[in-house]
């Protein structure tokens, strides 16, 4: 009965400590909304910068993509129709045909990767390396109200802290005699 009171008495406690924290949050909330403004504008500008620039490179991928893809097709395109005009007999030249052009165009796909890599690296670098300049932006920025929060929330919590011991003192003492009474009959128990 008296840990269900003390488990009340905990939750009650818990539920008065959040109502006073909320004004705290929502200040250092809006606080960090209004502060981070600039930055998150920044950040826009810059990203739609970095769109605009990368924009040429995305239009030569897309050029080369699409010239591989061509190419593929226009070998591709004569052996596929020529396929579907034989007949059944006729399969085994095709597929003699085919296999010097398969293991052509898989060596050609090979080589068109990397290309295709070499176009993609820069575009994927500045990504990163704007991200992670805004990112360092945004934690040097966000450090001073995160321990101004931490201060704040310490000194809200303290007196809270400090009576919930003294309340919960005497259920800690009751809940120790308890337990050492259950570990003297279960030793006594064990000896016997």
């Amino acid at each position: 009965v008296q840990l269900s009171e003390s488990l009340t008495k905990l939750q009650d406690y818990a539920q008065t400590t959040s109502q006073t924290l909320t004004p705290y949050a929502e200040t250092i909330s809006n606080q960090f909304l209004e502060n981070t403004k600039q930055l998150r504008e920044r950040v826009m500008t810059d990203f739609e910068d970095l769109r605009s620039k990368l924009e040429p490179h995305r239009a030569e991928l897309y050029v080369v993509l699409q010239k591989h893809f061509d190419e593929y097709r226009e070998k591709l395109e004569p052996v596929v129709q020529e396929y579907a005009t034989l007949n059944r007999k006729n399969a085994e030249q095709l597929r003699a045909k085919l296999q010097p052009m398969l293991e052509e165009m898989r060596q050609k796909f090979e080589s068109n990767l990397e290309e295709t890599k070499s176009k993609l690296v820069p575009m994927v670098e500045a990504v990163r390396a704007k991200l992670t300049e805004h990112l360092e932006d945004l934690k040097t920025m966000a450090a001073p109200y995160a321990e101004e929060y931490k201060e704040q929330l310490v000194k809200a919590l303290a007196p809270h802290t400090q009576d919930l011991q003294a309340r919960m003192e005497p259920y800690v003492e009751n809940a120790r005699a308890r337990f050492a009474q259950v570990y003297e009959t279960i030793a006594q128990a064990i000896q016997a």
